[in-house]
């Protein structure tokens, strides 16, 4: 028999449209019952997917390491999220940066788009 104050698992949030570019916004989603919180991202074009795992009440970025042929264009993919409050977090826009370009990187809303939001 389980524990009274272990948590089953429940998604709060679902991205409706997870293959399309998600520019920055809130979402909305109730997590007061919950302590942890686990973000899903993915590429638009790909099938790699991440996830984040929070204590409610804090933010994290989302990230990956990227590198093609010969290591000639190494940079990275990020997306940042933030709490509000228990039912208000902030997801950024998501970034691109080459190692070998500018030092801005780029705004790039196809990568890392936020796909759902799992709480514990």
């Amino acid at each position: 028999m389980s524990s009274p104050r272990c948590k089953k698992e429940k998604i709060l949030w679902q991205n409706a449209n997870p293959h399309q570019a998600f520019d920055a916004q809130n979402i909305t989603l109730n997590s007061s019952k919950y302590d942890f919180l686990e973000f899903y991202f993915a590429n638009c074009d790909s099938t790699f997917v991440c996830y984040i795992k929070v204590e409610k009440g804090c933010g994290g970025i989302a990230s990956e390491l990227i590198g093609e042929g010969a290591g000639a264009y190494i940079g990275y993919r990020r997306r940042i999220f933030r709490y509000i409050n228990d039912t208000t977090y902030s997801i950024g826009d998501g970034m691109l940066k080459y190692a070998n370009t500018s030092n801005q990187a780029d705004i790039a809303n196809t990568i890392l788009v936020p796909i759902k939001v799992i709480g514990y």
